[in-house]
């Protein structure tokens, strides 16, 4: 549920207050109404610990005083005081005021520079202390102002829904006009951080590109340059899910055509792999002449024969679909927490599950965990989702009750002393609360995972694990890994119920690393490899949590100063 606190007064934002400006040139903006605020905060010993002051940000219309016709956004960082502190005296708080640097007045001062023509640019900007009143007394608190600029944004933080609403013919002229000024993009210095269709405006009757949405950003790379799989980074097109964007290359599990069959065509999702649909694939069966991957497409969704179901068969069902509701939150909740360390791929993760089911032994322990009802299963069946979602907490309790519930008994009837529960279960005396853990029958912590909405873009785990050198998935992954080292976990885990990573830390030459896995999906279902049709199986997400249970569990780890937090 978003969170309406707000630290601005109206002494600071509100209608009709006006604030000066010397720089680059004396002006004077009143403001006309408060358009958002978010805020970072975080409690005293995270800061101690080498973080960035807390602070939040008000995104404000304004119009020049000398020219009450100029509109333009108006943009305000001040510093807060910790989490707990907000009612200790001002002398107190005074002694929290610190500096901070924001990277959107260094980007928004490089387009200025650079005379961009397909940004915003600064407008005025002014870098100052709070009073004696303020919130820190002494504390930074910065203003800019940029301008407004024209069209309309391919999406927004629920998606790309408006992008792909346009013709096929309007869709492909944008595709090329946004080759041209992504180049010049990077040529001026800087990009949106974890970069989507919300941050591209389409002036349709000038046919222009403008970017936006430079509040987080990263200033360019060297070796960032113009390639095919830009455009599905930033929401213009859909690769198969088997296509990793960094590399450029295939996965080694499909045998898939070009990415530029994906350009055109945005598929919806079913009880299948959506994008697979519109794969042109490369094998065909000796025997039937079919195409390999549409004959694992063919697999039906059934759950075996008869209505006992064991824990076998409930490992390897895919997850229902979530029913989201008519209303629902549409902030992101990725923490200003980056991972710094070194980060790698978890090798052979969907092999070792295989194996590790293959391996087990089910019919040792028989007991039925479950029914299902004889012949077709109606709509009204409890296998199908029925509660509304709409925020964080309730896709918490749809991932307990569909893989919590289901994989504690799973687990239990294999004798496997192991249950999902909440952080307060574990009477562990850690300020902060992962959403999920894994403890044993003692209550000890076994491992941790951190659950987010799906339908917010920046929660989108395909999106960005495979896109250069993942500055944003190390965003993505970084509370949950705070979590991890400071309870000396070996193994967590990144959800947002659909797409799911796993985590695990390695000791490699000396030091410790992450290892993450490919994105599993809430859908994946168990199929048997088969290597005359030159298929290699899938894993379902239950089955890749069941592989938890046959590794070691607990490996304290030493303090490692592995996270840092960005501008």
């Amino acid at each position: 549920m978003a969170d309406q606190r707000t630290f601005f007064g109206k002494h600071l934002v509100g209608p009709g207050t006006e604030i000066s400006f010397n720089l680059p040139t004396p002006s004077k903006w009143i403001i006309e109404r408060k358009l958002s605020e978010t805020y970072h905060q975080l409690d005293e010993s995270e800061v101690k610990d080498g973080f960035e002051p807390c602070y939040s940000q008000a995104k404000l219309l304004c119009h020049n005083v000398a020219n009450p016709t100029e509109q333009a956004f108006m943009r305000i960082y001040m510093q807060i005081p910790y989490e707990g502190t907000e009612f200790d005296s001002a002398q107190e708080r005074a002694q929290q005021a610190s500096s901070r640097a924001h990277e959107e007045l260094n980007a928004l001062k490089s387009f200025t520079d650079g005379h961009s023509k397909i940004t915003p640019i600064l407008l005025a900007y002014k870098e100052d202390k709070q009073d004696d009143q303020g919130l820190v007394p002494g504390g930074y608190i910065t203003y800019l102002i940029w301008n407004i600029l024209p069209g309309v944004p391919l999406g927004d933080n629920l998606g790309e829904a408006q992008f792909w609403r346009l013709s096929s013919n309007e869709r492909n002229e944008i595709r090329k006009v946004f080759e041209k000024e992504y180049k010049q993009l990077l040529k001026l210095g800087f990009y949106p951080e974890g970069p989507r269709a919300k941050n591209i405006l389409w002036d349709s009757n000038t046919k222009m590109i403008y970017f936006i949405g430079f509040r987080n950003c990263y200033p360019v790379h060297k070796d960032d340059n113009w390639k095919i799989t830009t455009l599905v980074q930033w929401g213009l097109a859909v690769a198969p899910r088997s296509y990793n964007l960094g590399s450029g290359t295939l996965g080694r599990h499909h045998h898939v055509g070009n990415i530029d069959n994906y350009l055109t065509t945005r598929a919806s999702k079913n009880n299948y792999s959506a994008t697979s649909i519109f794969v042109k694939t490369t094998t065909t069966s000796p025997s039937t002449g079919l195409n390999a991957h549409c004959l694992q497409l063919l697999v039906p969704l059934k759950m075996g024969f008869g209505t006992a179901l064991q824990a076998k068969d409930l490992v390897q069902q895919p997850l229902p679909h979530l029913l989201v509701g008519p209303s629902s939150t549409e902030n992101s909740s990725i923490r200003d927490i980056n991972f710094i360390g070194p980060l790698e791929v978890w090798d052979n993760f969907k092999e070792d599950v295989m194996a590790s089911f293959n391996e087990n032994q089910w019919n040792k322990h028989r007991s039925t965990l479950s029914h299902r009802p004889v012949g077709e299963i109606k709509p009204l069946n409890t296998a199908f989702e029925h509660v509304h979602v709409g925020d964080e907490h309730g896709v918490q309790g749809r991932f307990q009750q569909n893989i919590g519930q289901i994989m504690t008994a799973v687990f239990k009837s294999q004798e496997i002393g192991l249950s999902f529960g909440d952080f307060k279960c574990t009477a562990n005396n850690y300020t902060k609360i992962p959403d999920a853990v894994g403890i044993d029958e003692q209550g000890a912590l076994q491992f941790v995972g951190e659950i987010k909405v799906p339908w917010v873009e920046d929660h989108s785990l395909e999106n960005h694990i495979d896109i250069g050198d993942k500055i944003y998935f190390r965003k993505m992954i970084g509370q949950v890994s705070k979590y991890m080292f400071d309870l000396h976990m070996k193994y967590g885990f990144l959800t947002n119920y659909d797409q799911t990573v796993f985590l695990k830390s390695e000791y490699v030459n000396g030091q410790w690393e992450l290892h993450h896995t490919d994105v599993i999906y809430h859908d994946a279902r168990h199929i048997p490899s088969r290597p005359f049709l030159n298929l290699s199986g899938e894993v379902s997400l239950r089955q890749c949590f069941f592989i938890l249970a046959h590794l070691h569990w607990l490996t304290p780890l030493p303090t490692m100063e592995r996270l840092e937090t960005n501008g």
